[in-house]
């Protein structure tokens, strides 16, 4: 499925849903990771260059609600 990022086309590759903090976080292929609000606001954009990853960006895991430190960050 195709999605319009920014000016250009992309495909999102990758994404998951954290109902405890209401974020979708989405990865397209240029290896860029989107944190999405409920209402369609986009949060953040990190570019695998600005997470110092030296390999492709293959999937994202949700932070368990129980952790303690949930509440402070979706990240």
């Amino acid at each position: 499925m195709d999605f319009l990022i920014g000016r250009g086309g992309g495909v999102f590759t990758s994404g998951v849903w954290s109902e405890f903090h209401g974020v979708l976080g989405v990865v397209d292929d240029s290896d860029t990771v989107y944190l999405i609000k409920v209402n369609g606001e986009e949060i953040m954009r990190l570019s695998k260059r600005q997470l110092r990853a030296s390999s492709s960006i293959v999937g994202l895991i949700p932070q368990d609600a129980d952790d303690n430190d949930a509440q402070r960050s979706c990240l």
